[in-house]
């Protein structure tokens, strides 16, 4: 019987690329990395995380907050975020094809990889002074202004019959038109929401450019017995980086935009540079050049995994999982500033870090609790179950917290949500690898299931900001947008719990 070729195998007629398996022979010693080698092969992952998670959570939405306000915070925020995961999911393979076949006296992986990492920090700073003054309300001045007011201050411009309708005597300002102008003053100075937003897809794309090859160099450079040491390494990284990125933005109110992305540039260059200089390759400016590709060839073949029963389930079971996370994580900061009074007048930036920490610590501490139980059990469904059901019933609480104890109350919240996520992850991976329709195309069919994380981030984002502002239309007073959102979330987990008893393979 004929061997099927795929996009990332090669014949003797037609070639199109090096395999995986030459990639290994090529760069890999047969003798093992030592621990110092494992630790800078990852590291850049902590930069990468360190500089994703400040940008995502922290960063973007204060400033698209401070560019376009309240009434279209949540739809700006929102295109930007799909249109960002677009540019990854178009760029991606492409960039991976080019790594792929790159000639070069440096190899196949470096020169992109320095590459997108200089181009990347030219594009933080372009985003930087697109909106370089953050001039929010000072704390003093607003943080007895009453929760209601707040919310609805940009929907009552024109409407002052309205806004005398809510309580201002708690605000300690009797003129409402003084109070609408306070609430409603411009925040930013000399910034451009569209200049922004065009830096903002050149970071996506650039990163595309630095964390593909990044992959492709930790693939061929790590030995098949050591990929469980690389991998745990890479997880301790990530964690480390998303706890540093939480630290930081919480001074980010403090020391303003330009330092902000002054810092997680000189972390993210630091890192992929110490990867690069401690990780060499083999030459491969003298190899002979490879036939043309065909990209229709290659993204037709993107989708044939998807025809099989078990990994379709999979897929679609991880889709709603990462879409509920992705709404939750993204609008955690609105939600924060318009639904919760922030003890000691904090910034919503300051808070979000604090409710990221004990998020980010369970979930570490459980995705190393559910790997156990999973492998000890010899059962991954249970586990996906229980974490759906789980980071459900948060999401659901989400929706009706708001007021003066609220941000107590969501801590523990928090620490639940990411348990949930930390023992879904353990499994994330066991479950699709138990379901992978074919053994010799795994590296194809790992990379359709990775579009479940990228997709979720061009629908979620946006479905939830306009959620978010057309409900908040329709009832600001009960923070209606919020309510919804969540309990939309909520919907999320509990279908793709449901979605998991249509898995045959896995127990």
């Amino acid at each position: 019987m004929k061997k099927r070729t795929t996009a990332f195998e090669s014949n003797d007629k037609g070639r199109i690329g090096p395999s995986i398996k030459e990639f290994q022979q090529e760069n890999c010693k047969s003798e093992q990395l030592s621990k110092t080698r494992v630790f800078f092969l990852n590291l850049s992952w902590f930069g990468m995380n360190v500089m994703y998670l400040i940008l995502s959570v922290e960063v973007v939405p204060s400033q698209v907050h401070a560019l376009v306000g309240s009434e279209m915070k949540g739809q700006m925020f929102g295109a930007m975020v799909a249109s960002g995961a677009i540019v990854t999911f178009i760029i991606s393979p492409l960039i991976g094809i080019k790594s792929d076949r790159l000639q070069s006296p440096y190899g196949r992986r470096r020169p992109l990889m320095v590459a997108g990492t200089i181009l990347l920090i030219l594009s933080l700073f372009g985003m930087a002074f697109s909106a370089p003054e953050s001039i929010r309300i000072k704390a003093n001045e607003t943080c007895n202004i009453d929760l209601e007011l707040r919310r609805c201050a940009s929907y009552y411009v024109n409407n002052l019959t309205a806004l005398r309708t809510l309580d201002v005597n708690m605000t300690g300002i009797n003129d409402p038109k003084m109070l609408i102008a306070l609430m409603t003053e411009p925040t930013i100075k000399n910034g451009s929401i569209g200049t922004y937003f065009c830096f903002y897809l050149c970071v996506m794309a650039c990163y595309a450019m630095m964390a593909v090859p990044y992959n492709g160099l930790i693939a061929d450079q790590t030995p098949p017995a050591q990929r469980g040491f690389s991998s745990g390494v890479m997880g301790a990284m990530t964690l480390s980086g998303n706890i540093a990125g939480a630290i930081i933005g919480f001074f980010f109110p403090r020391m303003g935009v330009v330092l902000t992305y002054t810092i997680m540039s000189l972390m993210f260059f630091i890192c992929v540079m110490l990867t690069v200089l401690s990780c060499p390759e083999k030459a491969t400016h003298h190899q002979p050049t490879n036939k043309a590709l065909s990209y229709r060839d290659i993204f037709t073949s993107y989708w044939e995994p998807l025809k099989e029963h078990d990994f379709r389930w999979v897929f679609f079971t991880r889709f709603l999982m990462q879409q509920g996370v992705a709404t939750v994580v993204g609008f955690l900061e609105y939600w924060l500033g318009d639904m919760v009074k922030l003890p000691g007048c904090w910034a919503p930036e300051k808070a979000v870090a604090i409710i990221l920490l004990p998020l980010l610590l369970s979930a570490a501490v459980f995705s190393v609790v559910g790997g156990f139980l999973s492998d000890k059990m010899r059962r991954r469904k249970p586990l996906v179950v229980g974490s759906a059901i789980l980071m459900a019933v948060c999401s659901f609480i989400l929706s009706g917290l708001q007021g003066t104890y609220a941000f107590y109350a969501v801590i523990p919240v928090s620490l639940t949500f990411g348990i949930g996520f930390g023992a879904y992850s353990a499994v994330d991976f066991a479950l699709v690898m138990d379901v992978l329709p074919d053994e010799k195309d795994k590296a194809k069919d790992l990379a359709v299931w990775h579009q479940a994380l990228v997709l979720p981030q061009a629908i979620a984002t946006p479905i939830g900001g306009f959620v978010l502002d057309g409900f908040n239309r329709v009832n600001c007073r009960w923070g209606l947008g919020y309510i919804i959102l969540f309990q939309i979330t909520c919907a999320y987990f509990a279908i793709s719990a449901y979605l998991v008893r249509f898995i045959r393979k896995a127990k």
